[in-house]
This record gives C-alpha cells, structure tokens and sequence, in this order.
C-alpha cells in the first residue's frame, strides 16, 4: 500500500497528509495505519493517536497546540478542534490597561468564533486574546 501519510518524528501524534485524503480511506503512514474519519487535503493534519480534549498535538516531536475538543484517532486536525498554545496577545490588566506580551495560553473553545483563555505566564483567568 503507498504512504498516503507523513509522520515528521517519532513523538508526533500526528501525521501530515501528502494527497487529498477521503473518509473512510485507509491511512498507510510511516508507523502503520489508520482509517481516515473524515476529508483532509493535502498538507493537513491526521491524528494517528486519541488525543484527549486539552490534550497536546505533537508535530515535528515539539508541541504545536492545545486540543480544543476530543481527537480521535484518524480525524482531521486543524482550526476547529486545535489551538496554538503559543501567540502573542494582548492583556486587559485592571492597573495597567492593555498591555502586549508574549504568553503561552490555555484555549478553551466557547463557540466557532470566541476562546475563554487563561494565561499560564501571568496567571490571569480573564485574558481575552484579540487578533
């Protein structure tokens, strides 16, 4: 069977899809196989692993996000169930007003368009992210 998947490091648990993938399809990636649960395009993300919500999605062996909701193994990761856990944002502190910094930040998805975030670099449970 031809590799339809890339697995980048032996830690990811992800692998980067190198054709168009439908669901359904069998998955032949450099540590096995798995069965794609939903359409992912080219260059996009497969879990080859269950990922929990809240769960960190290993790519290049290094930590690229946060999930958002449950993964299960064979879906499609991307903007709807991963967040980066690395963005520079900008804070609303009561005694300084808004202030830029670079802060690694829990994601928790409230609905398509809004995050409830909490900083974990200055532990502030109200930090908006505006981008």
């Amino acid at each position: 069977m031809n590799k339809k998947a890339l697995l980048l490091h032996a830690k990811d648990n992800c692998a980067v899809a190198l054709m168009d993938i439908c669901q359904g399809d069998i998955v032949a990636h450099d540590a096995g196989e798995i069965v794609a649960t939903a359409d992912i395009a080219l260059g996009h993300k497969i879990a080859i692993a269950d990922i929990p919500k809240g769960g960190k999605v290993f790519k290049y062996g290094a930590i690229i996000g946060s999930a958002t909701e449950a993964i299960r193994r064979g879906d499609h990761i991307h903007t709807q169930n991963l967040a980066s856990d690395y963005i520079t944002g900008f804070h609303r502190s009561r005694s300084l007003g808004w202030k830029e910094q670079t802060c690694l930040v829990i994601y928790e998805k409230t609905d398509k368009r809004e995050f409830a975030t909490r900083c974990r670099s200055c532990s502030s449970s109200s930090a908006r992210i505006m981008w």
